[in-house]
């Protein structure tokens, strides 16, 4: 394959670290020369083009041996879509998703242009003022979340959560996910334990949401809150009551009670078996026996 050209037609592009892209099955990603147009495909190791460069951006997927790409979307040029295509250019799922990452051999994926603008082009982000706490200061974080619906889908491109969801975060189990869901009802939301291998859900409904006090954010206007959120790692999850911290199973069995757990607030996870705690003003760890 002879060497291709790099065009810094940016200032912001010279500073970008070079990261060179790996072989992969004898094939690699490559970006068309500017003249052809400077979009992304996938060559062969002599130089054939595999799947043609008609892509913003392109990634593989290691676990399904497939990409993820992204286009401009029609209606707002600034904006990406994402989708999922196979090692033959065929479509998975469809391009036209605000967001898309593999977790596992599974896809996260959103519907909705991004309050924080993170589906921008390098370009548009490039020309954008984007300031998140000014942002923050005029829209609660729950309204703004409710602007992007999450789901998830198989390698295989069906659906396995519908995009019903206002927010899906990750866990450090490949496996498990945490959902939010605004209840129509009582008009709050309500966090939800998935776990992708026996595609079961748990309500954490009977549990709270941990809030730090806008005290602790310098400069920031009052009543401001940072949320803590329920965080599944090394078999158990930290969930929170009445202010007091205890912690669950993905079944949602009790492992420590609360009545036996008052501690408040630290980073209340697992990690090589033991979690850092705060009681009486005082710091230390406990095991996964509440020792």
């Amino acid at each position: 394959v002879d060497p291709g050209s790099i065009d810094d037609d940016t200032d912001r592009k010279k500073k970008n670290f070079r990261i060179p892209n790996k072989v992969i099955n004898g094939r690699i990603i490559v970006s068309a020369s500017q003249s052809d147009g400077g979009k992304m495909g996938v060559k062969d190791m002599q130089g054939n083009w595999l799947i043609m460069p008609k892509y913003y951006s392109m990634r593989y997927v290691d676990t399904n041996q497939s990409y993820i790409v992204s286009m401009p979307k029609p209606t707002d040029t600034k904006r990406l879509l994402h989708g999922v295509i196979d090692k033959n250019g065929s479509i998975i799922i469809p391009i036209k998703y605000s967001s898309l990452s593999p977790k596992g051999k599974n896809y996260i994926a959103s519907e909705g242009d991004d309050p924080f603008n993170d589906d921008f082009t390098d370009e548009a982000m490039a020309a954008a003022d984007d300031d998140l706490f000014d942002f923050l200061e005029d829209e609660e974080a729950e309204v703004i979340q409710n602007k992007m619906k999450w789901g998830l889908f198989s390698h295989t491109g069906s659906t396995l959560l519908p995009f019903s969801y206002d927010d899906l975060t990750t866990n450090s189990e490949v496996g498990i996910l945490t959902l939010k869901q605004l209840n129509p009802t009582t008009k709050k939301m309500v966090s939800f334990l998935y776990d992708q291998s026996t595609k079961s859900m748990l309500s954490l409904a009977a549990y709270d949401e941990y809030k730090y006090d806008s005290i602790l954010f310098k400069g920031k206007p009052k009543n401001y809150y940072s949320t803590s959120y329920p965080y599944f790692a090394e078999g158990l999850m930290n969930v929170a009551k009445a202010g007091k911290w205890g912690f669950i199973d993905k079944t949602g069995k009790k492992v420590m009670t609360f009545s036996v757990v008052f501690y408040s607030f630290s980073f209340p996870y697992f990690n090589e078996g033991l979690c850092p705690i705060q009681t009486r003003g005082k710091w230390g760890y406990i095991d996964k026996r509440g020792t």
